[in-house]
């Protein structure tokens, strides 16, 4: 990034520029030269019906708005020149490992990015965390997007088995579940500017704001982990009630884990998150074996849209068929490319080497409260 506007945060003070007063519309001045016009007439009634016109008060005020809306323009070229930047860095990045890189940036000049970057085609995979006036660029490894395109495609085969083995009603369901991938995950807050792209987000098509977010965390994301689960799970104008999160950090370790977090439903206030850690491989590359992925079928959706005979219904992802899905990602196999909505019975990502795969009714499950399948989707 050397020569280029975005500065990594290093205690560098953000740009001057990131703590401009707020801006006026653009009529303004014409408006107030409009009205200092019709008040400095030569009329003598008119100066009578109107009183005096203190015109260095005028002209103060003009000086201001000009000085906002002049400011107004620097902050739209320095967003600008960052969304270039970004783009730039994008293009360049060797794909090898994944990059999580924070910059300083305040409250107004993150607008003015935001505004760049959503109306931009570029596919650009970013964050930010208000509280800390801190904005993150996220470039995923080779193997982060297949891993991300492979671990999709076996949660939906999943739960098209579960369904279609049932027909009608249920069947139509997981028809209608499917999963975006950034940017088209993009979730913001309905109380602060924070604003973040999970890696998966599975919904039902008639309710897309409802769902179910997956992130691929590693070194650098790794710590931000508990704020993105209640960003994901508490402050999001999405709604969720469960977040998985694969800490799998190609080409700097072998060891993945595996963290998901809930809603603590004994918290009266309901702002509580449990949390569940669970090592899949070692340092070594060894399997660690334990207990299934398993996701209740009202966590894609809210009960309503679901069957009732779907409500107290799971699917699973045995250790051994993560593990399996892992080292495709590791080996950049392709054919974990595609869609997973068109993908069949005999998807290599269901081969035998993957042999406990299962698809489970009702099951006891290590979180603070029993059945968390069956809670309400938070309202």
């Amino acid at each position: 990034m050397d020569g280029l506007p975005l500065r990594p945060m290093n205690g560098l003070i953000p740009q001057s520029s990131n703590r401009l007063a707020p801006q006026p519309r653009d009529n303004l001045v014409p408006q107030l030269t409009d009205n200092l016009a019709s008040q400095t007439t030569d009329d003598p009634s008119a100066s009578d019906e109107h009183g005096t016109v203190d015109e260095p008060t005028v002209r103060e005020a003009l000086g201001v708005i000009l000085a906002q809306e002049k400011a107004e323009r620097e902050v739209r070229q320095e967003a600008t020149s960052m969304f270039e930047a970004l783009t730039t860095r994008t293009a360049l990045a060797a794909r090898d490992a994944s990059c999580w890189t924070e910059y300083p940036l305040g409250g107004r000049a993150w607008d003015a990015l935001n505004t760049c970057l959503a109306e931009s085609r570029e596919q650009i995979q970013y964050g930010y965390f208000c509280h800390s006036e801190t904005f993150v660029h996220q470039i995923p490894s080779l193997a982060h997007e297949l891993l991300r395109q492979s671990l999709a495609r076996n949660v939906l085969q999943k739960l098209t088995r579960l369904c279609s083995g049932m027909g009608g009603e249920a069947e139509e369901f997981g028809a209608r579940i499917v999963h975006a991938t950034p940017p088209g995950t993009k979730a913001a807050s309905n109380s602060s500017r924070d604003l973040h792209q999970p890696d998966i987000f599975f919904s039902h098509a008639n309710l897309p704001r409802c769902g179910l977010p997956v992130e691929i965390a590693y070194s650098q994301k790794r710590n931000r982990m508990p704020e993105l689960a209640e960003f994901h799970i508490l402050k999001s104008n999405r709604k969720a009630r469960l977040l998985i999160a694969v800490d799998y950090d190609h080409n700097r370790t072998s060891k993945v884990t595996l963290c998901t977090w809930r809603r603590d439903y004994t918290d009266p206030a309901g702002l509580r998150l449990g949390c569940r850690v669970q090592e899949l491989r070692t340092e070594t590359g060894t399997l660690v074996p334990g207990p299934p992925l398993r996701i209740t079928v009202l966590d894609f959706a809210p009960q309503e849209l679901i069957p009732p005979f779907l409500h107290g219904r799971n699917i699973e992802l045995s250790v051994e068929e993560l593990c399996f899905i892992l080292r495709q990602a590791d080996s950049l196999d392709e054919r974990v490319e595609g869609d997973p909505d068109t993908d069949g019975e005999s998807s290599p990502d269901l081969t035998p080497d993957d042999p406990h795969e299962a698809v489970s009714g009702q099951a006891n499950e290590a979180w603070p409260v029993q059945r968390p399948g069956l809670m309400p989707f938070p309202g």
